[in-house]
């Protein structure tokens, strides 16, 4: 058994600490086990990894199953950031922020609710007083089977709507 089977059996079993799906570390080590075979299937070996057990891996989907299986994430998710990877190299694997963070959908469309909010607020009622009213007139008002704001979200929006 050569070395470099070994390390990759190594950093595939690494891959299974406890991190955050969403860590460039935690992708990082999920997809070098999968570069190095693929890197040895280009250089023209027929590359072979042996798991704990013993098993042959001889194919890269059979590595991206076991590394899936080990890291326990989902075999379509080692797949994409495989190819994240190939596609973008290292920078491919960060996560992404998202345009709309920070931002509450609670109060889109909805003009009543916001409304009902600004004449609470204008009366000097807390945020607690207005989010109890909410709670029992959102039911009314928006038949959708969508939630009322939480505290947080109507806390922030207030925030942002007071001079």
């Amino acid at each position: 058994m050569s070395a470099t089977v070994l390390q990759m059996e190594r950093d595939a079993r690494h891959s299974l600490k406890t991190h955050s799906r969403r860590d460039f570390g935690f992708r990082l080590r999920v997809v070098l086990p999968l570069a190095r075979y693929r890197t040895r299937q280009l250089l023209g070996e027929s590359p072979l990894m042996l798991t704990s057990t013993g098993a042959e891996l001889r194919t890269l989907t059979e590595v991206i199953r076991y590394v899936a299986r080990v890291s326990h994430v989902g075999e379509r998710s080692v797949q994409r950031w495989f190819a994240r990877f190939l596609r973008n190299g290292v920078a491919g694997l960060k996560s992404k922020v998202r345009k709309d963070r920070g931002t509450s959908k609670a109060f889109d469309r909805r003009g009543l609710i916001l409304a009902f909010i600004w004449d609470k607020e204008a009366d000097g009622c807390s945020v607690r007083q207005i989010r109890t009213a909410i709670a029992l007139l959102w039911p009314r008002l928006y038949s959708d089977g969508s939630r009322p704001p939480s505290y947080a979200s109507l806390r922030r929006f207030l925030k942002q709507v007071r001079p």
